[in-house]
């Protein structure tokens, strides 16, 4: 991905874009494993602590969703082709 990045913006905002997606991916990942926490501790055994089952299929299925919308904005992000330097 750092290449990328490094491909698709100007060297001066090399260190701000790579900058941004490192903290895109963090807060990308606190938030996923929040909302999969939170979906797997829903669902629990009777009389226990311990998730059930259709707990960790639930997330699964919300993950795959969220994958596919995912996929689907960044198909909406505008493809540009820098001419490479000779």
């Amino acid at each position: 991905m750092a290449k990328l990045i490094i491909d698709a913006v100007r060297p001066s905002e090399t260190g701000v874009a790579t900058g941004m997606n490192t903290v895109m991916r963090t807060v990308g990942s606190v938030l996923g494993g929040q909302v999969g926490a939170a979906i797997v501790s829903a669902d629990t055994i009777t009389h226990t602590h311990v998730p059930a089952e259709s707990a960790f299929v639930a997330a699964f299925w919300v993950s795959a969703a969220v994958a596919i919308v995912g996929a689907g904005l960044a198909r909406l992000i505008p493809y540009h082709r820098q001419a490479l330097a000779t």
